[in-house]
């Protein structure tokens, strides 16, 4: 009988359509591959609530910034789709990163004020030299909040909707000693 004889290969077992397929041998699987271990952290949990506020002070600090790093991860909030007069009204982008060279923990909550909604909230692992770009594709006014977990520190971000006239970004960025700056910059592309 076929499949009796333990030298034999395989056995033959009926299928769904009626056709008979080989069965594979029992052979003896290799030791299971261990789990990776994390190379970091796992990320904190959200510390701020879900109303739809400013949560934190303006940064106000004035020093220059130490440059824009390689981008990590690029968050679109909103779609263009909709966006009347797209060539005006412009996205804007908000670019995150410590000045120093070591990884943050940032959690980012952006708050559309005209619609008193919590757009975006969740909370990154940024590696050391690298940037978190959270992207504003709908004008409107907002207030994105910023919270560094590592430094127990928050601070918030008024972008109003005069900013996607023309493509506008801010750079935001954590400092050594604990504070945080915030800069505007413009770049005129189709403005008038």
């Amino acid at each position: 009988m076929l499949g009796s004889d333990p030298d034999e290969a395989s056995t033959l077992t009926p299928t769904r359509t009626g056709t008979r397929t080989p069965e594979p041998t029992p052979t003896e699987s290799p030791d299971p591959t261990p789990e990776p271990t994390p190379t970091s952290e796992p990320t904190p949990a959200p510390r701020m609530d879900a109303t739809a506020t400013a949560k934190y002070q303006e940064p106000d600090d004035d020093r220059p910034y130490p440059g824009l790093p390689d981008a990590y991860q690029k968050v679109d909030v909103g779609s263009r789709e909709n966006v009347e007069g797209p060539d005006d009204n412009r996205p804007n982008s908000v670019n995150l990163y410590r000045a120093q060279s070591i990884e943050a923990v940032f959690e980012v909550q952006v708050v559309d004020t005209r619609a008193d909604d919590v757009r975006h909230h969740s909370v990154y692992r940024v590696p050391a030299d690298r940037r978190l770009s959270i992207e504003l594709n709908e004008p409107s006014d907002y207030v994105v909040n910023i919270y560094d977990h590592d430094r127990e520190q928050g601070w918030t971000l008024p972008i109003g909707q005069e900013f996607f006239d023309c493509y506008r970004k801010h750079l935001a960025y954590s400092l050594e000693d604990g504070g945080f700056c915030w800069i505007p910059a413009l770049v005129l592309r189709g403005c008038e």
